[in-house]
């Protein structure tokens, strides 16, 4: 399964957390569509930086 990486920004430019989603799951256009209806820019990462990242949320969904 190939997974899609990406962290969630403010308008004020700050990351608030990353999320890791499998590609074509069910949750990943619902939250992908619920943090942009929330006002976050979204931007693609790599696994690497998801993985090195530790400084907020970190959201993990898998296919359900």
């Amino acid at each position: 399964m190939n997974t899609n990486y990406f962290k969630f920004i403010n308008e004020d430019g700050e990351t608030i957390g990353v999320c890791s989603v499998d590609v074509g799951s069910k949750n990943e256009m619902s939250i992908i569509n619920t943090l942009l209806d929330k006002g976050y820019v979204i931007v693609k990462i790599t696994e690497q930086e998801y993985n090195d990242y530790d400084e907020g949320d970190e959201i993990t969904l898998s296919k359900t």
